[in-house]
């Protein structure tokens, strides 16, 4: 699957390096998390299309389970497309805060489990106040990030790991929005 973003690849990957090389460079910053949460939209759209046309399918002979087995496979391909570019957005914040500071991210506060992956991002309703509270956070010369999904709150799905935040640089903290 990813073989066909190989261009959005490239482009993720020389945006995040120009990052790199200069963090001040919030412009670069939007336009990659603009990239991802596209490329993100893209995946699960693929993969919703995908589970609809699984869903309607009745196996009854060997030409129905072999394109049920095809698109397993194809809704799994597109799954690890959206974890790379969620990767990419986890570079993010990895680029701005100590990875020491970013445990808490991960790891859920009441046990030693991880919390709960990502779910789509397509379809969600405050996803537009989300880019608008990112926007504004950017035109003030901040950093702020998309994320991943909050422990607490299932509707928090996003790029990275945990509520749309403000990344100050390296710093310990991360300051959350909702």
């Amino acid at each position: 699957m990813f073989g066909y973003r190989k261009h959005s690849f490239a482009s993720a990957h020389a945006l995040l390096r120009t990052l790199r090389a200069d963090l001040q460079d919030l412009a670069t910053l939007n336009e990659l998390q603009k990239l991802l949460l596209r490329e993100v939209m893209r995946a699960e759209e693929k993969i919703r299309e995908l589970k609809a046309e699984f869903k309607t399918m009745k196996e009854t002979d060997i030409a129905a389970a072999r394109r049920s087995a095809y698109l397993e496979n194809r809704i799994e391909g597109f799954r690890q497309c959206a974890f790379i570019w969620r990767c990419f957005g986890d570079a993010i914040a990895f680029l701005y805060l100590d990875k020491f500071a970013l445990k808490h991210c991960f790891y859920s506060t009441e046990n030693t489990h991880s919390k709960q992956s990502a779910g789509f991002i397509l379809g969600k309703e405050g996803l537009a106040s989300e880019l608008a509270l990112l926007d504004s956070a950017l035109k003030h010369k901040c950093a702020g990030r998309l994320s991943r999904s909050h422990q607490h709150d299932p509707a928090w799905r996003h790029l990275s790991d945990g509520p749309v935040g403000s990344l100050p640089d390296r710093s310990e903290s991360l300051e959350e929005a909702q």
